[in-house]
């Protein structure tokens, strides 16, 4: 490998707004963890037969790793805005990382675009989950105003 060519930080999964997405080689560790600890518990109780448990401990680890790219995804489009020139997202084994030499005042906006991405999808999230009690018998309504 010459010294022009950087080494790539893991698998390339494709392209997302022109930002080039990757998986490290560390996610497969943080997926095992997850996949077998959730994949315990939910066996454990014996309802769950253990196949579907492991599958639903792997799936959880999934929804993790798509829950962090659209976070990554979100301060790269942010980045983009400000016409900086195009890093990379990496999901890695403690989250993702959108990598960009920052101006203090414009990384300051970039930070609150993953974190405004954040509470749109956690307000998005509540809505959904404010339906008719009698739908949702498990879920406490909320106090009248």
């Amino acid at each position: 490998m010459s010294d022009t060519q950087e080494k790539s930080p893991g698998i390339k999964l494709g392209r997302i707004g022109g930002v080039p997405v990757y998986l490290s080689s560390s996610w497969f560790i943080i997926t095992a963890v997850i996949t077998v600890s959730v994949g315990m518990q939910l066996a454990r109780g014996g309802i769950i037969p253990p196949l579907s448990a492991y599958l639903m401990g792997l799936a959880a680890a999934v929804a993790i790793a798509v829950a962090v790219l659209v976070h990554e995804v979100a301060h790269a489009m942010t980045a983009r805005a400000f016409k900086w020139p195009d890093a990379h997202i990496v999901l890695t084994l403690m989250g993702g990382a959108h990598p960009v030499r920052l101006l203090q005042g414009q990384a300051r906006c970039v930070a609150l675009g993953g974190a405004l991405r954040a509470a749109v999808q956690l307000r998005a999230g509540r809505i959904g989950l404010a339906g008719d009690p009698e739908r949702h018998p498990g879920r406490v309504p909320e106090p009248a105003a």
